[in-house]
């Protein structure tokens, strides 16, 4: 029996967001996001691999927490979530399902047969 993980889905966002790394501020704005991380234009990209500070600027509610630079593609940055506790995770989700929906954040869990 072979088990796959989907990701869950990516919402349309239009918000500004910032990435601090070190002394560098890289500022965009998120294109989409989901649970596990969002996608993002900067002016500037940032290096693939990097790791900051990510501030999601939607409205009065602003939301920091670490995040990982995972691709660079066509002006578009991909960032995946740093979760430091389950605490920040759960904040992130509230955070999420404010903009989305409550059936962000819960993985889809399939099962498949061999033919």
């Amino acid at each position: 029996m072979y088990s796959f993980q989907y990701r869950t889905p990516r919402f349309p966002t239009d918000f500004p967001v910032d990435l601090v790394v070190g002394d560098t501020t890289f500022r965009g704005r998120c294109n989409n996001i989901n649970g596990s991380g969002i996608q993002a234009e900067f002016t500037n990209p940032a290096v693939v691999g990097q790791v900051g500070m990510l501030t999601l600027n939607h409205t009065k509610d602003a939301m920091k927490l670490y995040a990982r630079v995972t691709y660079f593609a066509s002006w578009q940055t991909g960032l995946a979530f740093v979760f430091r506790t389950e605490h920040e995770r759960g904040q992130l989700l509230r955070f999420v399902e404010s903009l989305c929906g409550p059936h962000i954040g819960q993985n889809t869990r399939r099962t498949m047969q061999p033919r």
